[in-house]
């Protein structure tokens, strides 16, 4: 199924790039900003619900012409078209959607503790606004600045000692996996805790064991080394790994850490199968549709998972439940995965404070010492003290801090204003530009372009240090894969 959706077309950068696209540039350009100009001039005579709808449609404008710029030119799997849908999904969709309630006269569909006013929306849609005009300039910049490599994929092994570190990766994140829980009285008990407690007990409690880079590193050598050479055991042992690790997410409803591992197989796919488009027939936009509802509903009922896994309810009754709780309103973006970021944005506009001046960018540097070798105590990030915060105002008798995650046009806006949040997204959209280029540079490009990958999500739904923290890492741990690969693959040369 997934060789019908996905049509083979070689990366013949010295074709492409001889022809800059200039023309087009400067017509996407100009009518984006006629457009723009178009909107913001009906802001001034129409209702807040209006001005919103046309602010996200704006949003659109900017980011489709964006990500269609670069899938045009780079594909399916470059990080600025992944990056600019991500955005949209967490940005557009609510904005839209709250947009239209407001218009239609409904309740808005929000799972906020507190209220946020209509005029904070629309405050909030102009900053997310000028967030899509910094994608589309640093669009422009990259195209203008930075040089596409022609060279073609090569240095890369017949797949068999990747896969031999992969596999040993993975295993070595597995074992790190099972003994971080034992901080907490092991995986077992710790699924038997509510989601929310659960992930609590992990943040407080010192000795966390960096497992996801060696998961996320193992399954990156491990699909790579199959794509490079796809043996039949090699199929069996990558798709095990793969079920393995979905399973152990799926039971833990951690949809992130799934996602991840998805993404780092399908641009290694892309990459090495040489697809740049992706044909989005009927059956394929019904495959996305599944999958989306499918992501969202899960949402709904991996709270569910805990009273199961006590045995305080049982199959029937959590089927019986689902039947009748099971509401079209869960896939709304305000009660779902996209609403929460988007709550640090509102609450930022409503309670501001001074510029942070760029201090939360510059924190992800000491951050990334594990907090057992932090001299003295570890600061939390801007996404944990919201969250702190939140609980200890609207709700100190929940049995546990709920995290919100962090919008990147907050913490653009929380440091350098609203004339910043443009800037700060243009230097965001030029960085993913370059690590787009890593990919044409032999197996430890590919392999590091594999690893960020991943953070064009993650980076829209948390605070940079965070995000910084886990590519860092992601990186490093594939760097000592890699030298292991040469160490191995020099010994076996010898031979």
């Amino acid at each position: 199924m997934l060789k019908k959706m996905l049509s083979p077309n070689i990366y013949t950068y010295s074709k492409r790039t001889r022809n800059p696209m200039l023309n087009y540039d400067v017509f996407a350009f100009f009518s984006s900003v006629g457009v723009a100009i178009i909107a913001i001039a009906i802001l001034e005579f129409a209702a807040i619900s209006i001005q919103i709808i046309l602010l996200a449609t704006g949003l659109l404008v900017f980011c489709g012409v964006s990500a269609y710029m670069r899938y045009q030119r780079f594909g399916i799997v470059d990080p600025v078209f992944l990056f600019a849908i991500f955005f949209t999904l967490y940005n557009g969709t609510l904005l839209l959607q709250v947009g239209l309630e407001l218009y239609l006269g409904f309740p808005m569909k929000l799972n906020y503790p507190t209220l946020v006013d209509e005029n904070t929306f629309l405050y909030a849609a102009f900053l997310s606004f000028l967030a899509s005009i910094g994608i589309f300039l640093g669009c422009l910049l990259s195209h203008k600045f930075i040089p596409i490599s022609n060279d073609v994929l090569n240095s890369l092994n017949k797949g068999g000692i990747l896969f031999i570190v992969g596999t040993l990766f993975f295993g070595l994140g597995m074992v790190l996996f099972f003994a971080d829980f034992q901080r907490v009285g092991g995986f077992f008990y710790a699924i038997s805790l509510s989601r929310g407690v659960r992930m609590s007990l992990l943040s407080q409690t010192r000795g966390n064991l960096p497992y996801q880079p060696f998961v996320m590193s193992g399954i990156a050598f491990a699909w790579l080394g199959y794509f490079l050479r796809p043996l039949r055991i090699k199929r069996i042992i990558a798709f095990g790994m793969l079920a393995i690790w979905l399973i152990l997410m799926l039971i833990q409803g951690d949809r992130r850490m799934l996602t991840y591992s998805l993404i780092i197989i399908f641009g290694l796919y892309c990459s090495i199968k040489n697809v740049s488009k992706v044909k989005l027939n009927s059956k394929g936009l019904f495959i996305m549709v599944i999958i989306y509802f499918s992501f969202m509903s899960f949402a709904q009922l991996r709270w569910l998972f805990t009273p199961l896994i006590r045995g305080e309810i049982s199959i029937q009754q959590a089927l019986s439940w689902i039947s009748s709780n099971a509401s079209v309103e869960w896939i709304l973006p305000g009660i779902n995965e996209f609403g929460g970021p988007y709550f640090t944005l509102l609450y930022s506009i409503e309670k501001s404070s001074n510029p942070l001046y760029g201090s939360s960018y510059l924190s992800a540097i000491p951050n990334l010492l594990p907090r057992s070798l932090y001299p003295g105590e570890k600061p939390p990030t801007i996404a944990q003290d919201f969250a702190l915060h939140i609980y200890e105002l609207y709700t100190p008798s929940r049995e546990s801090v709920i995290g919100w995650g962090y919008s990147p046009v907050a913490e653009a806006f929380n440091n350098f204003g609203i004339m910043g949040t443009p800037i700060v997204f243009i230097v965001i959209t030029f960085i993913w530009a370059l690590v787009g280029q890593m990919q044409r540079y032999g197996t430890l490009g590919l392999l590091s372009f594999s690893l960020l990958l991943p953070q064009t999500l993650n980076m829209n739904r948390i605070d940079f240090s965070s995000s910084f923290m886990e590519a860092v890492y992601s990186i490093f741990v594939g760097l000592i894969g890699y030298i292991m690969c040469m160490i191995l693959k020099g010994n076996f040369s010898r031979r």
